[in-house]
């Protein structure tokens, strides 16, 4: 039996590049508009001053050659429909910018109005703290769904419990189904920050855990484990994360079978 549209919870998690602290946010591609990924990338442009303005067409970073609108638009007529944008590699705020709108070919798993942009910035650059904390700006800008802020130290931090302690990665990657406004869902893990959309947060209902819970005026929600940067190595800190997992295990979610999405 297939199960239906509005029921299926599609697997996300995509996972950040090494030393790169995260901001990654989904939407539906309506809101995914070249105008909304440009305001995206001048939003990084003011959070960390310095341009981005080098696209990655192929493997290799060149200067962009057209507004950063006319480059969505043609990275949007492209098969994969995904635009990459970066800044020099030697300056100090290294970051890599994507935004994608997943295209649904037949017995594809996506819908075909699923946007997601993702901000990578160098765990080491000064201003990386700057792009993670204007995560409900993203967010807005967007109109996601569902977004999360991983900090700087979390890769590392991850690498470190999960290899000195024996923790199991499945215990911290834990699957969390998110709700789109449209009815379907994700299932993606929480970060340093998460920002819920009013949908989620209604399903969610009181959470106790975080740190820090900012509400928002359309409904929505930001949660943050912690007031500091999230270090699972601080025990703190990782109690906090498990108790919020905890908290939210009602919604755990590890995403619909492709055998449920394609018969």
């Amino acid at each position: 039996m297939v199960v239906p549209f509005q029921q299926r919870v599609f697997a996300a998690m995509p996972a950040s590049l090494p030393r790169m602290a995260q901001v990654v946010g989904y939407s539906t591609s309506a809101a995914m508009t070249p105008e909304t990924v440009e305001r995206l990338v001048v939003e990084t442009e003011s959070a960390i001053g310095e341009p981005i303005r080098h696209t990655i067409r192929k493997a290799f970073p060149q200067p962009l050659d057209r507004s950063i609108a006319a480059e969505v638009e043609l990275a949007w007529k492209a098969s994969k429909r995904v635009l990459l944008l970066s800044n020099k590699l030697s300056r100090p705020n290294l970051v890599h910018i994507t935004a994608m709108r997943l295209p649904q070919c037949k017995g594809a798993a996506f819908p075909a109005d699923l946007g997601i942009f993702s901000i990578n910035i160098h765990s080491t650059g000064p201003r990386a703290l700057d792009v993670l904390t204007r995560l409900q700006t993203y967010a807005t800008i967007s109109g996601a769904f569902m977004a999360r802020a991983d900090s700087p130290g979390w890769e590392e931090s991850v690498r470190s419990v999960c290899q000195d302690q024996g923790v199991a990665s499945e215990a911290l990657f834990r699957g969390i189904r998110f709700t789109s406004e449209a009815g379907w869902a994700i299932s993606e893990r929480i970060g340093w920050g998460t920002y819920i959309g009013a949908r989620c947060a209604r399903a969610f209902g009181t959470l106790t855990a975080p740190e820090v819970i900012e509400q928002h005026i359309d409904g929505g929600a930001t949660l943050w484990v912690t007031k500091d940067p999230l270090d699972l190595r601080n025990k703190d800190h990782f109690c906090r994360h498990a108790a919020i997992l905890n908290e939210l295990a009602n919604h755990w979610h590890s995403g619909t079978k492709m055998s449920e999405l394609r018969q």
